[in-house]
């Protein structure tokens, strides 16, 4: 697939969120996780993080496609 680079920049920071809160989840269900570190919360607090690039690149690639990227138009769809 081929992306421009402000796409290509927010589609790296989702999946880097998602992997580390995969990753605490994952320790977790196997037990090697670090107990200060390691929480429910933090990947949590992770994953509430990637809805701000989520937004940002939805809005970025409507922009490629020149659709509209208004937040009110795309409430509606």
């Amino acid at each position: 697939m081929i992306v421009s680079a402000p796409v290509l920049v927010l589609a790296q920071q989702i999946a880097k969120g998602l992997a580390d809160a995969y990753g605490i989840l994952k320790h977790r269900e196997d037990g090697t996780h670090d107990s200060a570190t390691d929480t429910t919360e933090k990947a949590r607090d992770i994953l509430q993080e990637a809805w701000g690039p989520l937004r940002e690149i939805r809005i970025a690639m409507r922009a490629d496609l020149d659709l509209p990227t208004d937040e009110k138009a795309l409430r509606m769809r």
